[in-house]
């Protein structure tokens, strides 16, 4: 039996809570997506967080008014529960450089989208997916200027980021604070930069949940936004009624 009460929920945003859209701009929440979050933050007494990619602005565009813990940008941004702001420090000073290195080597092909996010730069290929090898090619090429970079593929994306954040760092570091502290970790997400949110979910026998289709790390499975929000709005409904929460499935038996 799941009782969510005991939990530490963190979520993925685009893929997870909500359907990917061809541009970031475009994404969409489902009518109950605000309204679960609330009372999933309710009854956790607060221990939930929203951990993803996109930058603390933009999280708090698309959910507003709602407002909660948020990692943003793998982990390199993190809003703690009592509203305090941390902000990874190092390299801040080289992202407008690389950012325009980025632009400079693709900026002349239609459909790519050059995201600046602070502390990250995200290259989305989406609407021109024959051109993910050279996007991929171009970030490697910028990552390797600095050892304290990386290259993070994604669904339809290739971020450079710092390689000391991410999005298992993050949970751990929020699993130490209240109110998550001395709960047991679930996290949702459906990306290749979720994976490590999966193993640090799994090494705390917490759990992982993968949403969508393809090889991971989690050991539970959801098709789609849609039936995790199914799932999570089944469990608060029997919250109260102390009934058993709607199992998943297991994509990792052993």
């Amino acid at each position: 039996m799941i009782s969510l009460r005991e939990h530490a929920v963190f979520l993925d945003f685009d893929g997870t809570l909500t359907e990917i859209a061809p541009r970031p701009s475009l994404v969409r929440l489902a009518p109950d997506a605000l309204a679960i979050l609330r009372s999933v933050f309710e009854l956790t007494d607060g221990a939930l967080a929203i951990v993803t990619g996109r930058s603390l602005a933009e999280i708090d565009f698309f959910l507003k008014p709602f407002n909660s813990c948020v990692a943003a940008v793998h982990g390199a941004s993190i809003r703690y529960p009592d509203g305090s702001l941390w902000h990874y420090g190092l390299l801040h000073e080289i992202f407008p450089r690389l950012l325009k290195k980025a632009q400079k080597a693709l900026g002349k092909h239609d459909g790519i989208i050059i995201e600046n996010k602070g502390m990250a730069i995200a290259i989305h290929f989406r609407a021109r997916p024959e051109l993910g090898p050279l996007c991929r090619a171009v970030a490697r090429h910028i990552a390797n200027s600095n050892p304290r970079l990386i290259c993070q593929a994604g669904k339809m994306v290739i971020e450079i980021v710092p390689s000391d954040v991410g999005k298992g760092a993050a949970i751990r570091n929020l699993l130490q604070v209240p109110p998550f502290f001395g709960k047991r970790p679930l996290f949702a997400g459906d990306d290749l930069t979720d994976e490590c949110g999966f193993d640090a979910v799994n090494a705390k026998g917490g759990i992982s949940i993968k949403i969508g289709g393809g090889e991971t790390r989690a050991a539970y499975k959801l098709d789609d936004p849609g039936s995790l929000r199914q799932w999570l709005g089944v469990l608060l409904n029997n919250a109260n009624k102390e009934q058993a929460a709607p199992s998943v499935p297991r994509c990792n038996p052993n």
